[in-house]
């Protein structure tokens, strides 16, 4: 929390800036957050609002209340609400008599709130009376709260006309509060000591109580949401707008980073996925060309054991009846020549005698494995005969 000096015409005052950066040996205006404005400058009007009332409804509500009981113009004024339930409070001010007293630049701030629209911390829910509070050091606020009501029904601020410490800040709240008799004061007073960030644009406030008698200061921690940081919000509708689209703009452009950046990791992954396709299509035209003389190998191999199988199917039935011939040919019978078909055999030779010649042809017609035994022709000679013969392969015998 810092503080900036400004000079006003009947006194010198105090504003409290609430920066981004805590740390005391930076400049505060760098990163502004908030600034209180002191409650000595404000009117209150307290109302009545509809219950569930939303934001805007509510601002058009005290509008219109501070426009009816001001005697300047609505655009003249600076005014701010705060408040929960049904029950209202609005704060207005003359725009230029704070204009002149805030520091060059203080409207660009991210809020100018009104000194007595910053809540305190939980009272006791039917706590009656005075609540005292300085946050700005250029006053003294007194607020009177009625029981249920989390809103203020009153309001008195009192001018400092020099920086106080807490007991010069004591003794003045002594002074005062004799002046102020319908409703009892709650013992000392809340001084703001400062602030922590809170989520979704929030701020948390930190309070210091100073007691009037003996004993050990309390403190406590009071909370302006987003929503009632914009209803407590002095500056132009227009500077409001203005924060809120540069706000919407820098969402939008980080969203579109963090959406190009995902497209980007989209397109890098699916690069990845394409070069480790690529990579095991190379493997795999790597393996087959070091495989490719085993399987022209084993091609070969296959078909010559086709050959063979053909070559194998075609002679057995050959051999098969040349076994049957031999088996009953005499030794005096001889072949000099032998021709197979699917059909038939012809075969050709010579026998020592017919009668040898007669037995053999005798022996293969009694033979299964032929159908039947042709002479096709014989020589017979004084010594010897020639021989033709065409037999006929048995269906399903022997061949």
């Amino acid at each position: 929390m810092f503080y900036l000096e400004t000079e006003h015409k009947t006194a010198r005052t105090r504003f409290v800036i609430m920066a981004m950066d805590k740390a005391a040996n930076k400049s505060p205006t760098k990163a502004p957050l908030a600034m209180v404005v002191a409650g000595r400058f404000f009117h209150a009007e307290f109302m009545e609002c509809p219950e569930g009332a939303g934001a805007s409804q509510r601002r058009s509500i005290a509008a219109l209340a501070v426009e009816e009981s001001a005697p300047l113009p609505l655009e003249q004024l600076a005014f701010g609400l705060s408040g929960y339930g049904t029950r209202m409070a609005a704060w207005a001010a003359v725009r230029k008599r704070i204009e002149s007293a805030l520091p060059v630049g203080a409207f660009t701030s991210r809020h100018v709130l009104p000194e007595p629209a910053l809540p305190l911390p939980d009272a006791p829910k039917d706590f009656v009376g005075w609540r005292w509070l300085t946050a700005t050091e250029g006053s003294l606020v007194a607020l009177k709260f009625s029981g249920a009501q989390l809103a203020p029904v009153a309001l008195r601020a009192f001018s400092l006309s020099q920086e106080a410490d807490d007991r010069s800040l004591l003794a003045l709240r002594k002074q005062l509060a004799p002046g102020i008799v319908d409703a009892p004061h709650e013992n000392g007073l809340w001084r703001l000591e400062g602030f922590e960030t809170a989520p979704k644009g929030a701020l948390k406030l930190r309070w210091r109580t100073l007691t009037c008698e003996e004993g050990s200061p309390t403190s406590g921690f009071s909370e302006m949401g987003a929503g009632d940081l914009d209803l407590a919000d002095l500056r132009p509708a227009e500077a409001v707008a203005a924060v809120r689209r540069e706000a919407a703009a820098r969402a939008r452009l980080r969203q579109s980073y963090l959406a190009l950046g995902a497209f980007a990791a989209l397109l890098l992954l699916l690069q990845i996925i394409v070069w480790s396709l690529q990579g095991m299509a190379a493997w795999r035209e790597s393996e087959l060309a070091d495989s490719r003389p085993a399987a022209d190998k084993a091609e070969a191999d296959a078909t010559l054991l086709e050959t063979l199988d053909r070559v194998t199917a075609r002679r057995l039935p050959a051999l098969e009846r040349l076994a049957a011939l031999n088996a009953s040919r005499p030794d005096g019978v001889t072949l000099s020549r032998a021709a197979f078909t699917e059909e038939d055999t012809r075969i050709s030779g010579r026998a020592t005698s017919m009668g040898e010649l007669n037995a053999w042809i005798g022996a293969l017609r009694k033979d299964k494995a032929f159908k039947a035994v042709e002479t096709a022709r014989v020589h017979a000679a004084s010594d010897s005969a020639t021989f033709e013969l065409r037999l006929v392969a048995a269906q399903g015998g022997a061949r």
